[in-house]
């Protein structure tokens, strides 16, 4: 859903003659920071307008925490893994650290409690029995020591929930 609002403008900074051949360099430089500025103004909506909505669906539970993962290293973990280009780009551009801040404001000024979680092995442990594998790419992860099929994902988020617990 977000990402789909929050698109990154790609053929603007390859090619800036494409907007309009006629014109000098000086009105590409101007299109280009008009569309920089709408960019940045759907992204800061964004960030006002998905901590509300992350806080109205927490009030659905009795004494309800938020946990987020610690952030702090994911624009390496993109640039060693080499993806993409596209992908790299559409990761290095989003407020990461800025959304973080957007929620543990809202939440704490409404009173629920926030937590982070170290992210180290979260996917890749499996939450009923504890044994670490190699994911590779897969979305669905299988268990050789328990046989259990889950998506790595869900199961991360399930590996999430046990460390608030714990």
């Amino acid at each position: 859903m977000v990402e789909k609002r929050i698109l990154p403008l790609p053929w603007v900074f390859k090619k800036p003659a494409r907007l309009n051949p006629r014109r000098g360099r000086f009105w590409k430089g101007v299109e280009i920071k008009a569309l920089k500025r709408k960019l940045s103004r759907k992204t800061d909506y964004l960030l006002q307008k998905l901590p509300n909505d992350i806080v109205d669906y927490t009030n659905r539970f009795e004494k309800p925490i938020i946990a987020l993962e610690e952030l702090t290293h994911i624009r390496n973990l993109f640039q060693k893994n080499q993806k993409g280009k596209r992908l790299n780009q559409r990761m290095a551009s989003l407020p990461f650290r800025k959304l973080q801040n957007c929620i543990e404001y809202i939440v704490l000024k409404r009173g629920i409690g926030v937590k982070y979680i170290d992210p180290k092995h979260t996917k890749k442990q499996f939450h009923r029995c504890g044994t670490i594998i190699n994911m590779g790419f897969y979305r669905n992860l299988r268990c050789p020591h328990c046989g259990l099929i889950y998506d790595r994902d869900l199961n991360g988020s399930i590996n999430i929930a046990q460390g608030i617990t714990n």
